[in-house]
């Protein structure tokens, strides 16, 4: 059963806030969290999520 909780919100906001890291886009063309639309989580030796998050690219102006 999938819920789209709280918790599911939450990580798929880190998935994106990690993604941003490796790709060190130091605040240039950044992918921000919009929403989970869907997934499915598997209970074997804790739990594993496939999401499929919404986000979209922000450009952030150089001052």
């Amino acid at each position: 059963m999938w819920d789209n909780g709280f918790q599911q919100k939450e990580i798929g906001n880190y998935a994106v806030t990690d993604h941003n890291k490796q790709l060190e886009t130091k605040g240039q063309n950044e992918l921000v969290f919009v929403s989970v639309e869907g997934g499915e989580f598997v209970m074997e030796d804790g739990i594993k999520y496939l999401l499929v998050i919404s986000a979209r690219n922000e450009m952030v102006a150089e001052c």
